[in-house]
């Protein structure tokens, strides 16, 4: 009975010190050039009365990236725009080192400070006067960001999963030509055969049950002994070759899974300043906004990355003061509340392009003489490369400065440009 149990112990030992320390680890893959850069506008933008697109779809920006764009009414006016825009997440340790468990788990997580961007944006000539500059600061934080789809991170892992073989066939073969491990497992295996023919001797006048129990627990000590060693060595030989490095494919693959579905809720907001000919003496707000866009695919993702999704606006301004033109008259309106509510319907083909329509409605909240107006937009924008969007607009412009209605129709065309270093990603349970 002994000696059964003793062989049941070190199957057991070796089959779990072998699966825990060969065929299961904990990976890392370096490198993942990440392609996070989908929006065709800046928060700086809306709050600038310049945007692109009034309603975005809540999702992630890199590092860093710049926006620059040209509107005109009339084809003679090209007001230039230029925004920047940062992500501080990214420039912290943590976001060098992503665990894959926590963030790309297929739970909708609330978020803030990981998703959050702010940004700071310039318009030099408004409204035709070139005199008159906008600058403006202002924030965006993706809440929640959708769910990882199980079907992409399966096949991102079957991936991962074929390189891992290699690894494992790496390690197998490393072992086999370390001289001390060839040696110290060729000794475990003697002392499991002594064991063997010991446990099948009967006690006798030349050897006592006394003494056989003896040379058997000095055996099992010795073996033992050797075993922790050769847990060292695999452990020694795996932390050498763990860490698989990224590729073009492996990349295209991770960015695809990262696209997330789902219901998604972002939150922004910021102020805007106008100036006149950059003279402190001439500076005031021009107004304070805060929004929140929210909405999700109506299509559930597939292998082409197509979907129709929509999504809503509401947001509130705050105008410091206006000049508002009412029939033959011209009032200033202080203090002036407003709010918007808006929808967009978005369609992504092939993952490159992008086309929608949105529709707003802006009213008026403080009871003063502003009437209510609206904007209807399309947009279509294409990603040309990664982290690199070009994108175009036509629509009617909000008319904030009278009651006649929207008059003034926008052709809205930009660029915007992300930059950002690669990143690894740690806790890949590889079996």
């Amino acid at each position: 009975m002994r000696i059964i149990l003793i062989f049941l112990s070190v199957f057991v030992v070796l089959k779990a010190n072998g699966q825990n320390e060969v065929d299961t680890v904990l990976k890392e893959v370096k490198g993942i050039k990440l392609d996070l850069l989908k929006t065709p506008t800046n928060p700086s933008f809306q709050l600038m009365n310049s945007s692109a697109t009034e309603i975005i779809e809540p999702g992630m920006t890199p590092e860093f990236f710049t926006s620059i764009q040209n509107a005109s009414n009339n084809f003679t006016s090209l007001p230039n725009n230029l925004a920047i825009a940062f992500t501080p997440f990214w420039w912290g340790k943590q976001a060098k080192n992503l665990s894959f468990e926590k963030d790309f788990s297929e739970t909708n997580r609330l978020n803030f400070t990981r998703t959050l961007t702010v940004s700071a944006g310039m318009l030099n000539g408004v409204q035709q006067d070139q005199s008159l500059s906008r600058f403006s600061l202002g924030f965006q934080s993706t809440l929640l960001r959708g769910k990882v789809d199980k079907v992409k991170k399966d096949i991102y892992f079957k991936m991962l999963q074929s390189i891992g073989n290699k690894y494992f066939e790496d390690q197998r073969l490393a072992l086999q030509s370390d001289p001390n491990y060839l040696k110290l497992e060729a000794e475990s295996f003697k002392i499991l055969d002594s064991l063997r023919v010991l446990s099948v001797i009967e006690p006798n006048d030349s050897i006592t049950d006394e003494t056989l129990n003896g040379m058997m627990d000095s055996l099992e000590d010795t073996y033992e002994k050797i075993d922790n060693q050769l847990l060292e060595l695999r452990r020694a030989i795996s932390a050498k070759i763990q860490t698989i490095e990224s590729s073009p494919e492996l990349d295209r693959l991770f960015n695809s899974m990262n696209e997330r579905y789902g219901f998604k809720w972002d939150l922004g907001g910021g102020l805007a300043f106008n100036t006149t000919e950059f003279n402190l003496n001439n500076t005031g707000i021009y107004r304070i906004g805060l929004w929140s866009n929210f909405g999700g695919n109506l299509s559930k993702l597939n292998s082409g990355n197509s979907r129709l999704s929509i999504f809503f606006l509401t947001r509130y301004f705050y105008f410091k003061e206006i000049w508002y033109e009412r029939g033959d008259n011209f009032e200033m309106i202080p203090n002036l509340h407003t709010v918007d509510m808006g929808t967009k319907l978005q369609l992504h083909v092939a993952g490159k392009f992008s086309l929608a329509a949105e529709s707003i409605f802006r009213s008026d909240i403080s009871q003063s003489i502003f009437e209510n107006t609206h904007k209807i937009n399309g947009i279509a924008q294409y990603q040309f490369g990664k982290n690199r969007v070009l994108y175009t607009s036509f629509g009617n412009d909000f008319n904030d400065n009278s009651n006649f209605g929207p008059q003034n129709l926008i052709i809205t065309f930009g660029v915007n440009l992300g930059f950002g270093e690669d990143i690894d990603i740690k806790g890949l349970t590889m079996k």
